[in-house]
């Protein structure tokens, strides 16, 4: 995994299912496990 651009991680979820590919898992916003990254503009990226 590598992040789209420079930053600080400001949030992360791990323990889903790491086959999860929908909306649809129980936890993590419908985003299942990731790695959330806040970047110099203000705007955050997430990756799973």
């Amino acid at each position: 995994m590598v992040a789209a651009a420079p930053g600080r991680v400001v949030r992360s979820h791990d323990g889903e299912f790491n086959r999860c590919q929908s909306g649809d898992c129980a936890d993590g916003g419908g985003f299942g496990n990731y790695v959330a990254t806040e970047h110099r503009d203000g705007k955050v990226t997430f990756c799973g």
